[in-house]
This record gives C-alpha cells, sequence and structure tokens, in this order.
C-alpha cells in the first residue's frame, strides 16, 4: 500500500535542485576540471565586518555516496575585513561518478544563516553572509491580523520570498492556521483565513538566493517569530456540514474538514482513501461568496505508479439539489507559481478563493480536474491529500 509518508523524501530531493525559490538565473555547469576558490565577506548586523569569525564549509551527504558529511569539513576565518577564503581539490567537489557536490557555509557568530550551493567556476565569489533581526510583531486589526518584520541590506540585494505562517500550535505537531507567501515585509492574514482557530503566533521565513559565476547562491535564515493576542474569530456557514467523496470514507457522522480541527491526516495516507473531490451539503441554499482550503496537497501518481509529481488543477463546482452541479471557479492551475502554494516535490497549498459574482447553492463540490485515467490498481492519479479544513462563507 502506498502512502503520504513515502513522498518525504522526494519532497526533500527536490527542494536541492535548481535555483529554489526566486532564484533569478539557472545554473551554468561551467568549470569541469582543477581546483576552485571560494571567496566571501562575513558581515554583523550593522553591516560592519566580523573580523575574526570562524566560518565551517561542509557537503551534502545525499549527493555524496563516497564521501559521508561528517568526513568532510573546512574551517577558514575572517581577516580584519571580514573577508575569507576556501580551496578544494577536485576530487572534494565532486563524487566518486563525477557528480558535483552541494555545499554548505555557515558560522557561530551568524546563527540560523546557511548559504548552499554548487562549485561551477575555478574562482567563485559568495554572497556576503550576515545576520537579521529575526523578530516579527503582529498586529490585531478590525478582520484580520498583520504580521510584520525587519528588513535586511543583504536581503534586499537578493531575490527573497517570505513565508508567512499563522499558527496555532507547534508547525510540526498542528498543522498553521494560514501560511501566505509574499516579496514584501508584511502580511494581512483575514478573518475568513483564521476563522475561529485562533492564532498565537505568526514566524516569518525568508528564503533567498542570487546568481554569481555561473552559479544559484541559495541563503537560508532563522525564522522570524511573534506573538499574536486577541486574534478575531469568525465561523463558517459550513462548519459541521456532512461531505460526501467520490471515494468510500471510514464510517462515521462528523466531516474531517468542516469539524473546525486541524488535522494532517483527515483522510489517511492510502491512496485508495483519498478522495478527487469533496461535496459539502450546507443543509440550505446559501450565498456562497468564498471557498477556503488550507493544507491541500494535490496529489499525485505517475502512470507508471512510480514515483510522485503534483497533480493538475482545482475546480469549484454548485448544486441545489445535489444531482445537477454548474461551474462555480477554475480551473485553477496548483503549481509554486500561485501564491498560495508552497514546497517543491510536495505541494502543500492554502487557497482563498472568491466566488465572484457569489452564487447560491446548497452543495458546495471542490475536487482536482482529473484528466488522466485510474493507474492499474484503480486508484486516482489526481487525489486530494492533506486537507486539514474546507471551508464556505456567505
Amino acid at each position: 500500500m502506498r502512502t503520504l509518508r513515502g513522498v518525504a523524501v522526494a519532497a526533500l530531493l527536490g527542494s536541492c535542485s535548481g535555483g529554489g525559490v526566486g532564484s533569478p538565473c539557472t545554473e551554468d555547469p561551467g568549470y569541469t576540471s582543477g581546483s576552485s576558490t571560494l571567496s566571501g565577506t562575513i558581515l554583523a548586523l550593522d553591516g560592519s565586518p566580523q573580523s575574526g569569525a570562524t566560518l565551517t564549509l561542509t557537503r551534502a551527504q545525499a549527493f555524496d555516496l563516497f564521501h559521508p558529511t561528517n568526513d568532510f569539513q573546512k574551517v577558514a576565518t575572517a581577516d580584519g575585513s571580514g573577508a575569507f577564503s576556501f580551496t578544494l581539490k577536485d576530487d572534494e567537489l565532486r563524487n566518486g561518478v563525477g557528480g558535483n557536490l552541494r555545499f554548505y557555509l555557515g558560522a557561530a557568530s551568524v546563527p540560523g544563516t546557511t548559504l548552499d550551493f554548487f562549485v561551477n567556476r575555478t574562482r567563485v565569489h559568495l554572497p556576503p553572509l550576515q545576520p537579521w533581526d529575526a523578530t516579527a510583531s503582529a498586529t490585531v486589526t478590525g478582520d484580520g491580523v498583520t504580521a510584520s518584520w525587519a528588513d535586511l541590506a543583504t536581503l534586499r540585494k537578493l531575490s527573497v520570498t517570505w513565508a508567512v505562517s499563522a499558527l496555532t500550535a507547534d508547525e510540526s505537531a498542528v498543522p498553521p492556521a494560514w501560511k501566505s507567501l509574499t516579496s514584501e515585509h508584511s502580511v494581512t492574514f483575514s478573518a475568513a483565513q483564521l476563522e475561529d482557530f485562533k492564532p498565537t503566533g505568526v514566524t516569518a521565513t525568508p528564503f533567498a538566493s542570487s546568481c554569481a559565476d555561473g552559479s544559484v547562491f541559495a541563503q537560508s535564515f532563522a525564522a522570524a517569530s511573534g506573538a499574536v493576542s486577541g486574534a478575531p474569530s469568525s465561523t463558517p456557514v459550513s462548519r459541521g456540514a456532512p461531505c460526501t467523496a467520490d471515494v468510500a470514507q471510514s464510517s462515521g457522522t462528523t466531516c474531517p474538514v468542516t469539524s473546525g480541527t486541524l488535522d494532517y491526516l483527515a483522510f489517511g495516507e492510502a491512496f485508495a482513501t483519498l478522495p478527487q473531490f469533496l461535496t459539502l451539503d450546507l443543509s440550505a441554499v446559501k450565498s456562497v461568496r468564498r471557498v477556503v482550503a488550507r493544507g491541500l496537497m494535490p496529489f499525485g501518481s505517475n502512470p507508471d505508479g512510480q514515483g510522485v509529481r503534483p497533480a493538475h488543477k482545482l475546480e469549484v463546482t454548485v448544486s441545489d439539489d445535489g444531482q445537477r452541479f454548474t461551474h462555480a471557479l477554475g480551473p485553477i492551475p496548483l503549481s509554486l507559481a500561485q501564491s498560495g502554494c508552497f514546497g517543491s516535490a510536495l505541494t502543500t497549498c492554502y487557497l482563498d478563493l472568491p466566488i465572484e459574482p457569489p452564487v447560491s447553492a446548497r452543495f458546495v463540490r471542490v475536487g482536482l480536474v482529473q484528466d488522466l485515467p485510474r493507474d492499474a490498481n484503480g486508484n486516482n492519479l489526481a487525489v486530494i491529500a492533506g486537507l486539514t479544513q474546507l471551508s464556505v462563507w456567505e
């Protein structure tokens, strides 16, 4: 039986390839043999040089089958101007079959900040390594919460995307109430997005990249965090509504995605239990103005049953009688190009979907467009996974 947990490795490896989020260029393989010199500077928060700082260079084990990460480490000390350099031999740059290795550069004096890259030239000039003021603040407004955080001169020189979360608890254990992507230094979570989950904190994590010497440099930073107090509370008309799916679900009277709880595994992990679409029964005709989906994973199996891939497009249809459905919204492509979707090989979407003009309906169906036949085992090739709540607002 194939399950969702099996895609975690694919997601991790997918995030290590290419230029990363917001990458301004494509890597050039260029250099193929010989040694390489890496040079750069390390700065303090105010932009002054960190004289005497110690920098550590390591390699990613996932790309090195012959030299484990803990067997490779180089250390350099910054001079009075904050400058440092490393020299790497050819056999240190590649694995035993000629593939380039990914390197990670960090310093204890810049906690939470890491630069990762492939070496594609005999001389590589690294972007500056610098900490930032990892503090966020949250202000409760009339219909939501506005989070803001510090700017940083080094980040302004990079292509930066911020992933911002409104948290109700530890994100590793409980899904966030909402997530947004932005290139600005603030974001507002609306009352419909926050629902009645009453977030107690916000985090803002920058994903930065730059290009030089034919290499893409991905720079990660510690997340800024801040507390939320007195967040507004709103309840959608779909709260507690029964739902039906196109595949058989476990017996029970409560629909897991309208119950007001946040659960990563509302529909389990096995392909056989994951639906292509869900239909909510609002019990009476309502004016449907917005559909909000949080934690949605558009998930797909390749036709040959091997591997995984993000799947397809989302569509919203409505009905008065539960039999004849008409178009309300979409199909909407679900990809990293869309501001509400996150990840790489495993895409997670937080979608706030206005219905314009509003439509009157009792039944609201949300699903993935099925543009491929089922596989040899009868599984959908486009299924909904990870959905924590599906809400309808009037």
